[in-house]
């Protein structure tokens, strides 16, 4: 409750200085909430397998997670996810394939 107050009050002030108020900002989460949503109820269907070691069951759940989150950003191809893979996108293709001279 404490969050959505503060995020209605940053909204309401924002809104009036730039012109990006709780609607439109709604609006703009609303996808990334929904990708979100889709994601836990994977990793909860994921702690539904059967496996002895709870390390091995946490590695497998956030594995789900990080799997079926950017798979479906990528897929929707949300502005968020799109901008911030266009930057580390180089980063790990410098790490990962060095061009030797």
């Amino acid at each position: 409750m404490t969050s959505f107050i503060g995020f209605w009050l940053n909204a309401y002030y924002s809104g009036r200085f730039l012109g990006y108020g709780f609607t439109r900002q709604s609006v703009d989460v609303l996808p990334y909430l929904g990708v979100a949503i889709i994601m836990a109820a994977c990793v909860w269907l994921a702690a539904l397998i059967p496996i002895d070691r709870p390390f091995l069951q946490l590695v497998t759940q956030v594995a789900v997670g990080v799997v079926v989150y950017v798979a479906l950003c990528a897929g929707l191809r949300l502005p968020g996810f799109v901008n911030a893979w266009d930057m580390v996108r180089p980063v790990l293709e410098r790490r990962l394939f060095p061009v030797r001279s």
